[in-house]
Formats: C-alpha cells, sequence, structure tokens
C-alpha cells in the first residue's frame, strides 16, 4: 500500500496526518516543536531573510513584536490584487508565498523526517465548503492545488504525486463514518450526518 496523507491547512491551526496500518486509525504527524498541531502563524525572520512559521514565528513575535505577523494566509489566497492582501497586512510577502513556504517547510519535515519517505503517493487537503460551492472561490482551491504541485523533495521529484481537494464537512463525516465502523465492529453507517 502507498504512502497517504491528510492535510489540514486550517486558519489557525494546521496538521499532517497519516493512516497507521498498524493501529488501523488515523494519526497526525508530529512536525512542530514535537506536537503534531501547527499554528497557521509566519513572521519576517529577525534577521530579514526569509520567514519563520508555526511555534518559531509566535516565540519570535513575543521576543520583538515590531515583527511583520502573517495570520489568515489560506485563507486570502483567492484575493488576486496586491491592495487587497496589504490591507490585511501583506506588503513583502503574498498570501500564496506565505502559504507555499509554510506547507513546503511541514510536508518536507512529515515526509522525510516523520515518515522516511521520498514522497507521498495521495494526499487528501481539507479546504472550507464555501471554496468549493462558490465559483467566485475557484481561484482560491486552484491557487492551493498549485502550491501543494510545486512542493519538490530534496531529488527535485513532486513530494505529492495525486493531490486531492475536498471541503471540510466532507472529511469530518468521512472520520466520523471511520471511527463508527470501528466502534461498531465494521458495521456500515446508515443515516444522515448533520456537521456544524
Amino acid at each position: 500500500m502507498g504512502t497517504n496523507i491528510g492535510i489540514d491547512f486550517g486558519s489557525t491551526y494546521s496538521m499532517i496526518s497519516c493512516y497507521n496500518e498498524k493501529k488501523k486509525e488515523p494519526e497526525g504527524i508530529v512536525c512542530d516543536n514535537g506536537r503534531v498541531e501547527i499554528q497557521s502563524l509566519a513572521c519576517e525572520n529577525p534577521t530579514g531573510r526569509g520567514l519563520k512559521f508555526g511555534d518559531d514565528a509566535l516565540k519570535s513575535l513575543c521576543n520583538d513584536p515590531t515583527l511583520q505577523a502573517y495570520r489568515a494566509f489560506k485563507m486570502l489566497l483567492h484575493e488576486g490584487e496586491p491592495a487587497n492582501y496589504r490591507s490585511h497586512g501583506y506588503k513583502k510577502w503574498t498570501p500564496a508565498e506565505v502559504s507555499e513556504a509554510f506547507l513546503e517547510k511541514f510536508l518536507l519535515k512529515a515526509v522525510s523526517s516523520e515518515l522516511k519517505k521520498k514522497y507521498v503517493d495521495n494526499a487528501v487537503i481539507c479546504v472550507p465548503e464555501h471554496w468549493i460551492k462558490r465559483c467566485d472561490q475557484m481561484s482560491g482551491r486552484s491557487i492551493l492545488l498549485n502550491i501543494c504541485r510545486k512542493i519538490r523533495n530534496r531529488d527535485g521529484e513532486p513530494l505529492l504525486k495525486n493531490i486531492r481537494v475536498i471541503s471540510e464537512p466532507v472529511a469530518a463525516t468521512a472520520y466520523y463514518a471511520h471511527c463508527y465502523r470501528r466502534v461498531h465492529e465494521n458495521k456500515p453507517f446508515e443515516g444522515d450526518v448533520l456537521i456544524v
């Protein structure tokens, strides 16, 4: 079986998970200072070169509140006009550039360091429901998909071979169905699920 991961690229926290064949359940991959939850936060590196992410960004911002913080970069991907993202504090970097650097850092760590793999066969990434339903949000989903396709491993090959974008409620429902079958000895779930 190939390597499969799920990416919850959240506005506040993010997480990368994989399916543990031995335990027969999904589990989070440790990516940031011993934790599976990654703060969806970036800031300028105090040296002026590059960005810091997650807990490292939070520590830098606590030590120097004058550093430029970047938040909600996923939700701003569809803001194509520079004036729009500048109004959110994005002056030197665009939301797409911050998102790409953030995902590249943590995906490379998850795949090469934690999973000890060169690439991932299948990746599922969750996006907000309105990105799926509304045509004017199509660009945000497309930009995110292109960002994920650009990430390369250390050999220069695509890190993620097959990428599927699904809505967050669909992901939550699939996880609920998985848990239901495990608890009820593989009995399939029949009925409706309401996600709020």
